[in-house]
């Protein structure tokens, strides 16, 4: 990614210029499954402009190949009538001599032939155009769309099936204030679908790669590449699931760059990875499932922080490829029901004797080793945690319980079918008992694991944080 900024920064084309630095960033994008395919309508419309919004139908609102311009913003169709609803739309030039295709915000409206555009489109007599309608995959202009977002877009996925049709990798950034967004939604945007009404985008060996401070949120993506998808740095998921079903060792689900949030989402990788960081990043994973993979999580050096998530039928559960590997494992749960050769935490790879482990609350259960790390001094604190069915809980002499750790059967309501609310022997067994300090007010629990009991008869859901 970033070798492709350094070749435009040295005069290198890239593609048609589709740098949209004069588009808006309150412009809005819209896809589709029942939209006309291969990615030829205008498909966005710019949030409070005074037009109509016709990205939210299926097929154009205007349509021609006598789009004319002379090297300036002013666009003419002659056998096109405009009304002034067209202001805000995107305007996407597909073809013509002269012209440079990609999308275009309309900014003005003059009469029923004529509009002005963002910026200067070519000189050309003869352009194929679409104004509206959302969009769909197909064709060649999938990546061409990805590359040509600027920070602060949104792009709107309506709850059905994506099959793309390249792999799509952009060099094109965000920003901490302007994220750029992909969010998928199942009837009205904004209603936040889980489980099977999330939208499916199936990328097959194509691969999706984003580059800093992307957000995907609510989509369901599947893939058999290398890595599912990548982001860069300062990137956010949040409701998705993730999935490589490629049999080949060493894929991966999702991976980053670095400084990154996970939560309320699912990933596996048959045989491979579910995540997979930078070798120093900060990582926050958070309520969520990660399953079936030969490593559920891979992180590297720096500060992680994993609370509430459930490892199951891992491999390995949480492991590290860093030489200072620092980490907060808190009120998660990792199962497994194959002992043989499987382990819930390795820090094996830790080797400057900095190794820092704040490790709380957990349940962990079934593995060959619970907890496998580096035989030198390290810096740790262990406690509250329920160990139990391992063959090790410990191997060796690499960390010692606390004095409040437990070995009880947690009594998961069904974990072949992946249940992990825990039994009523769990009660009362967990961190924090009396937070330091506090009066006698402040004295409780959390169940030991990631998902909690039912109070106070218990219950009939047998939903995990929304996502399955």
């Amino acid at each position: 990614m970033k070798n492709r900024i350094i070749l435009a920064l040295l005069g290198v084309s890239l593609m048609a210029s589709n740098c949209l630095a004069a588009m808006s960033a309150s412009i809005v994008w819209e896809w589709r499954d029942s939209a006309t395919a291969n990615m030829v309508n205008g498909g966005g419309f710019k949030t409070g402009a005074s037009g109509t919004d016709y990205s939210l139908q299926n097929a154009a609102q205007w349509t021609a190949s006598d789009g004319t311009s002379t090297a300036s913003t002013t666009f003419i169709s002659l056998t096109s009538t405009f009304t002034s609803a067209i202001v805000g739309n995107v305007l996407h030039i597909t073809a013509g001599t002269g012209a440079t295709v990609g999308w275009y915000e309309v900014t003005g409206y003059t009469d029923a032939n004529t509009i002005t555009l963002d910026r200067v489109s070519g000189t050309y007599t003869a352009a194929t155009f679409y104004v509206g309608g959302a969009l769909n995959v197909g064709g060649s202009l999938e990546d061409s769309f990805f590359e040509q977002l600027i920070a602060g877009q949104i792009v709107y996925f309506k709850t059905g099936s994506f099959t793309t049709s390249q792999a799509i990798n952009t060099a094109v950034d965000g920003t901490y204030a302007l994220l750029i967004k992909l969010e998928g939604y199942q009837t009205t945007r904004g209603d936040n679908p889980t489980g099977a009404n999330r939208p499916d985008l199936i990328l097959g060996a194509n691969g999706l790669t984003l580059d800093d401070y992307w957000v995907l949120k609510n989509l369901d993506i599947t893939g058999t590449s290398s890595t599912v998808v990548r982001q860069d740095v300062n990137g956010i998921v949040h409701n998705c699931k993730i999935t490589n079903t490629s049999g080949t060792a060493n894929r991966v689900a999702h991976a980053h760059g670095g400084n990154f949030w996970y939560s309320k989402s699912e990933f596996s990788s048959t045989s491979g990875y579910g995540i997979d960081t930078a070798a120093s990043s900060t990582i926050m994973v958070y309520g969520c499932y990660i399953h079936d993979s030969t490593v559920g999580v891979r992180y590297g050096n720096d500060n992680a922080f994993f609370a509430l998530n459930i490892f199951d039928t891992c491999t390995t559960g949480l492991s590290s490829s860093g030489v200072s590997p620092r980490a907060v494992i808190i009120n998660n749960t990792f199962y497994s029901s194959t002992v043989t050769g499987t382990k819930a935490i390795s820090l094996t790879s830790a080797t400057s004797g900095v190794l820092s482990l704040q490790l709380f609350n957990n349940i962990i259960t079934g593995f060959g080793t619970g907890y496998d790390g580096p035989s030198q001094g390290t810096n740790y604190n262990s406690d509250y945690n329920n160990w139990s069915g391992n063959t090790n809980d410990i191997d060796g002499t690499d960390m010692v319980k606390g004095s409040n750790e437990t070995a009880l059967d947690p009594g998961f309501t069904d974990a072949a079918n992946a249940d992990f609310r825990v039994g009523a022997n769990m009660k009362a067994t967990a961190f924090p008992g009396t937070f330091p300090g506090a009066g006698a007010s402040c004295i409780g629990y959390l169940d030991q694991g990631a998902v909690q009991r039912v109070e106070p008869a218990g219950g009939t859901t047998n939903d995990v944080f929304g996502i399955m």
